[in-house]
């Protein structure tokens, strides 16, 4: 996410609180569909990864960009995290001080800092941006989040204790609260631009609570499958907009394909959030048709 970067989800529990770890789509399940190449290629994005010890260099040899910003984050015995530049590069090197300085085609880039909660802050105003231009463009009436809060450990909301690992809308408070520990792990099984995806799909939550979707709708899978459309759409939006990088969508699908629900899970269960195939479909939807291809 270039421009955005730079500056720098648990079913539904009585109708008020829907989280990303118990992480939609007609009930009726669809047939697998491509998670396109670009996931492949977001999977296999490797370079030379070097991290500075002690003053001196060291190879950690060829890995993904992320797992080498996430070494570079444990060398540094920092709480913050670097953001990796995935794509186009020819060399990496992470320095012990908790920077992230990316070499494409012999030169250097530039220099970032991972901060999760100035990170989320930056793409929060971005999405709701979005949203603001969306809902009056329909002459809806919008109401932003009444607030965006990260913790690392247990804390009580409005809907009652928030899980550890996972990200969730109460729709009590109109609030989206985040495990900072989420976001560090995604950020190193997948890349940056799975932060975005995770708020994205959070505040696709907050719309349909401002909307009256979740006491239309009957089973989880489907408000869960309209929000990672709903996260599609501003995907798509950021992206014309110059915002995202090549390989962040795929970033996204890759992201979705590893949380989806497990086979054994049937699409009517409470707190389904539909197999890995119909999650990319349905973020893949609103990437390529935008907002109206999710109602």
């Amino acid at each position: 996410m270039k421009a955005l970067f730079l500056l720098i989800t648990a079913g539904i529990f009585s109708l008020v609180m829907t989280g990303w770890v118990m992480l939609s789509h007609a009930p009726t399940p669809t047939q697998p569909q491509s998670v396109g190449a670009e996931v492949a290629a977001a999977i296999a994005a490797s370079a030379t990864c070097q991290v500075n010890a002690d003053g001196r260099w060291l190879s950690a040899g060829v890995i993904s960009l992320s797992r080498c910003a996430g070494l570079a984050g444990k060398i540094a015995n920092q709480n913050s995290k670097v953001i990796p530049a995935r794509w186009n590069a020819v060399d990496v090197r992470v320095s012990g001080d908790g920077t992230f300085v990316q070499v494409v085609k012999g030169k250097a880039a530039s220099t970032h800092y991972w901060d999760s909660d100035k990170l989320v802050e930056d793409i929060a105003q971005d999405i709701d941006r979005f949203w603001q231009r969306e809902f009056a463009a329909r002459g809806w009436r919008y109401q932003s989040p009444t607030r965006i809060q990260s913790y690392a450990q247990r804390i009580r909301t409005g809907c009652g204790l928030a899980s550890l690992n996972n990200a969730f809308y109460c729709q009590l408070t109109h609030g989206i609260y985040y495990d900072t520990n989420l976001l560090a792990r995604e950020f190193d099984r997948v890349g940056d631009f799975a932060s975005a995806i995770i708020i994205a799909h959070e505040w696709g939550h907050a719309v349909q609570g401002l909307r009256d979707i979740f006491r239309q709708s009957r089973y989880t899978i489907e408000t869960e499958l309209q929000a990672d459309c709903f996260a599609g759409a501003y995907a798509r939006d950021a992206n014309l907009r110059g915002l995202l990088e090549p390989g962040d969508s795929g970033e996204a699908a890759e992201l979705l394909y590893k949380i989806g629900d497990p086979a054994h899970v049937p699409w009517y269960a409470r707190g389904a959030h539909g197999s890995p195939q119909q999650r990319v479909g349905a973020f893949e939807k609103g990437f390529k048709a935008g907002l109206v291809a999710c109602f």
